[in-house]
């Protein structure tokens, strides 16, 4: 698996996709953002500024069953890509298996979530952190690249790190990993996001 590490805890995993299968799975999320009717779309607020889903959520509760088929079909591909990385990560990346040590980690949940970045769209500074859920690693599946800005950028790193169609980009949780998406200049950006919520051991 080849892999870029931009930093000791910020991995790119490159060509992790069939590119066709990368695109099919683009295609699949564009129609059904911009040509079903869903009710769970979130709203844009002056953090967000990008038109997105739940994926999982809708390849689950759907109430069209042809429409929830395909998602979920979808959704199934993702998961399998994305826990193939997700494993190669956290088996590889010694200082991240201390934190989830730390935490007595016996499992991880999550949800995919379709993201669709336009001319000037953007995703202003924050770290993934849940007040329910024990986040503890972010995944980010970069579904083209022909487009300009949408950089992931880390603010205590100083480190943008450049879209790559068919890469997976991996970094953990928490106020260190503040991050944003650069504005888009041209094109269009999609992208699916997940974090990995762990399930603990109960002292």
């Amino acid at each position: 698996m080849e892999v870029i590490k931009h930093t000791k805890f910020i991995w790119q995993y490159l060509n992790v996709f069939d590119n066709n299968l990368c695109d099919h799975v683009r295609e699949e999320c564009l129609e059904h953002l911009h040509y079903n009717d869903m009710a769970y779309k979130r709203d844009r607020n002056h953090i967000v500024q990008n038109d997105s889903y739940n994926l999982s959520f809708e390849s689950r509760q759907n109430p069209n069953l042809f429409l929830r088929k395909k998602l979920w079909d979808t959704d199934q591909k993702v998961n399998d890509v994305y826990s193939k990385v997700q494993d190669h990560y956290c088996s590889n990346n010694a200082l991240f298996q201390y934190t989830l040590n730390n935490l007595s980690v016996i499992g991880f949940n999550t949800e995919y979530h379709f993201r669709h970045y336009s001319k000037n769209d953007l995703y202003h500074w924050h770290c993934d952190l849940h007040y329910e859920k024990t986040f503890v690693l972010s995944g980010i599946l970069y579904l083209n690249d022909d487009f300009g800005g949408g950089g992931t950028r880390f603010l205590m790193d100083k480190l943008t790190v450049q879209p790559i169609k068919n890469s997976m980009l991996f970094f953990p949780c928490g106020p260190y990993f503040i991050h944003k998406s650069v504005p888009i200049k041209y094109g269009e950006k999609t992208i699916i996001w997940s974090c990995f919520d762990a399930v603990c051991e109960k002292p």
